[in-house]
């Protein structure tokens, strides 16, 4: 699978273009946050600046000469953290500097945390903060207290934290607030720079993209028409949305419902619907999930159902099951309910490798909508599959002919849940995780103050 992240210089020009772009909407978070900052926040307020490095998500972290560190992500405010935050705390021997009474119980904790969320403009529906949230309860240590709470709340369609808000009992303040749901995603501001990448893809001729597009459509007609896709038949160009290649050999191609196909070498080997919670295509191409009663609903469809569904939209593309290993038993994956929200997803994962040089020989990935009983996304590479399809279209394999014992292993890199990278694993990747690590990756062209402003936060 050929990883379609792309990064870019980040040079000064481009830096102070996203800077200037975000730096309105960070100082109106920061209003309705109540935080002890001066509003609107200047270049003079701010001590650095880290761009993110990747094509399509124009933001970056912003740390203040308080201490206060700020996120930018695909068009929103993701979050803040002071310099008090516990649950950050990277030195165990500065423990004791939190140390305090406790001011608020557990609900008077929750009901501040669910205060501040409504006070940024969300609601508590559509921050999950309405359900019950899972508790980090106030740490002992030996007579002492952290008078620290940490509320998170879960995503119920993409995993993981939807929300996570540290709240400081002894002080009734705030420490950590952070929204990280592709729920919360919005458009990215325009900048009057145009990126540079650090490896830029050779570009694709108008003659070679026009051909290609072609020779693709017959076969992503006959594709949609196997699997009974809801699509306008025969497809024509004017249905074509989108066109993106990663090199002249993959295609990716969005059609103006919404549905995405990727063809390589000739061979249709994926296609996406747009409420696909599991084959999302990466953040860059389509960082904007639909809404969430696209997703939930209820359990339809039993396992096993869900699995020859599965089998059976193989078979009607022309393979056999044995061709790519997905008669063996799959990795499954399922949502866990949050609250009332039920998303009732199938996610079928096969992977067989080669039992001498441990290469993946074949993968399979689907995932199953059971209550509409309806396939979403399926993924299908075979080293078979390189040449045209009407090569392997029609062919079956004996089981005995395969190497011996397959390895069936989970996928360790999936796109699911948007962009390969998160903006925590990006900061990382800049050398971001500790507020005493001073890398510049921008010019704010402007001297700064010799001496900083007291720090609320000590």
């Amino acid at each position: 699978m050929i990883e379609l992240i792309e990064f870019i210089q980040v040079t000064a020009q481009y830096s102070n273009a996203v800077l200037v772009a975000i730096l309105p909407f960070i100082s109106e978070f920061l209003k309705k946050a109540e935080l002890p900052v001066p509003t609107p926040i200047t270049q003079e307020h701010i001590s650095e600046f880290r761009c993110w490095p990747v094509k399509g998500d124009v933001g970056g972290v912003v740390v203040l000469t308080n201490g206060l560190w700020i996120w930018y992500h695909y068009g929103y405010v993701k979050g803040f953290r002071t310099p008090r935050s516990y649950y950050n705390l990277q030195d165990p021997e500065d423990i004791p500097r939190f140390y305090g009474a406790m001011n608020l119980n557990k609900d008077e904790a929750l009901q501040l945390a669910r205060y501040y969320i409504q006070k940024l403009g969300y609601s508590l529906k559509e921050t999950f903060a309405d359900q019950e949230p899972e508790i980090d309860l106030p740490p002992q240590i030996g007579t002492n207290i952290v008078p620290h709470y940490r509320f998170q709340w879960k995503d119920p369609v993409f995993g993981g934290t939807a929300v996570k808000v540290e709240v400081d009992a002894g002080t009734k303040t705030i420490q950590e607030m952070q929204f990280s749901s592709p729920f919360f995603r919005r458009a990215s501001p325009r900048i009057p720079v145009e990126p540079k990448f650090r490896n830029p893809r050779p570009e694709v001729s108008l003659s070679r993209s026009n051909e290609l597009v072609a020779a693709t459509l017959p076969k992503l007609s006959a594709f949609a028409n196997k699997l009974d896709l809801p699509v306008t038949l025969p497809l024509a160009p004017e249905q074509i949305e989108r066109v993106v290649f990663s090199f002249d050999w993959e295609i990716r191609i969005k059609l103006t419902n919404a549905l995405w196909f990727v063809a390589q070498n000739g061979v249709i080997t994926e296609f996406n619907t747009a409420d696909s919670v599991y084959g999302r295509q990466p953040a860059n191409l389509e960082p904007l999930p639909r809404p969430l009663k696209e997703y939930v609903g209820e359990w339809n469809m039993g396992e096993q159902q869900a699995l020859e569904l599965v089998r059976q939209s193989i078979r009607k593309l022309g393979y056999t099951v044995e061709e790519f290993y997905a008669d063996t038993q799959p990795n499954v994956t399922k949502p866990e309910p949050v609250g009332q929200y039920i998303v009732p997803r199938y996610y079928f994962r096969w992977m067989a490798n080669h039992p001498d040089t441990d290469g993946t020989i074949a993968m399979v990935r689907a995932e199953v909508d059971a209550d509409k009983k309806r396939l979403k996304y399926l993924q299908m590479l075979s080293e078979r599959l390189p040449g045209e399809i009407e090569s392997v279209v029609g062919q079956s394999e004996n089981p005995a002919s395969r190497p011996k014992a397959p390895m069936i292993l989970p996928m360790i890199f999936d796109t699911n849940a948007g962009a390969p990278f998160s903006a925590e694993e990006l900061e990382k990747l800049l050398g971001g995780v500790s507020p005493a690590t001073k890398v510049r990756t921008n010019d704010l062209r402007k001297p700064r103050p010799l001496l900083k402003p007291p720090n609320p936060y000590e």
